[in-house]
């Protein structure tokens, strides 16, 4: 059970927030307060593992927070919900001490594998974010889909096909894209094969790559 301690900064979306934490048969709301004071004086007295920050402070205001927070309580992550998608203020907050980042338009699954990738000690960035980094540094020319290719841009990619390849640009192993899905190793090996084919990619890192390109998990 993942004990999350929440940080009311966005008023507009605290109670959405709070029925997705509550939808979440995995994770235990133990808190949930107004303002940083209020969490300092109540992480003492409540066994935590993520803080949810949901902020309106400016970065000036958020990173004296999350360098305190690193330095009083090492084992603490802290997840940050931003208001928009932005690359620039992402990487300040994970320098400052940010475990992931999230938007506020997250779905109660993005929630779920955000807190999964953090409770294993794993970054968690939105796709939106990284196909923003993506563009600022620029697509590899080999990586591009070209009139050459042997598939077509329109190529569609089923549900279940774009969950896999979603977790599988968060950094998750076969393995655990399967415990994730709740189906077997084998069959998640053979989709990604699928995938490949479909895709023309050569391996995966050229497929994360293909799917971003197109949008399809943006």
């Amino acid at each position: 059970m993942v004990r999350v301690l929440a940080v009311d900064g966005l008023p507009h979306i605290c109670s959405r927030w709070r029925r997705l934490l509550a939808s979440l048969p995995t994770v235990q709301l133990v808190g949930q307060v107004r303002t940083e004071q209020e969490l300092l004086e109540q992480l003492p007295h409540t066994p935590t593992d993520i803080v949810l920050l949901s902020s309106t402070r400016g970065e000036g205001e958020t990173h004296p927070l999350l360098r305190y927070l690193r330095q009083q309580y090492p084992s603490l992550a802290v997840l940050v919900v931003c208001a928009e998608a932005d690359v620039t203020l992402a990487g300040d907050l994970f320098r400052a001490g940010a475990a992931g980042v999230l938007l506020p338009t997250a779905s109660a699954e993005e929630l779920t594998l955000a807190l999964h990738l953090i409770t294993m000690g794993r970054p968690y960035l939105p796709a939106e974010v990284g196909l923003l980094a993506l563009h600022a540094a620029g697509p590899a020319p080999s990586a591009r889909p070209t009139p050459t290719c042997l598939v077509s841009p329109a190529v569609r990619l089923s549900q279940r096909e774009r969950e896999i390849v979603q977790l599988l640009a968060q950094g998750l192993t076969t393995s655990e894209v399967a415990a994730q899905l709740c189906t077997s190793k084998r069959t998640v090996d053979s989709q990604r094969q699928q995938l490949l084919e479909k895709t023309g990619s050569r391996n995966s890192a050229a497929l994360i790559r293909y799917v971003l390109e197109w949008g399809f998990i943006t």
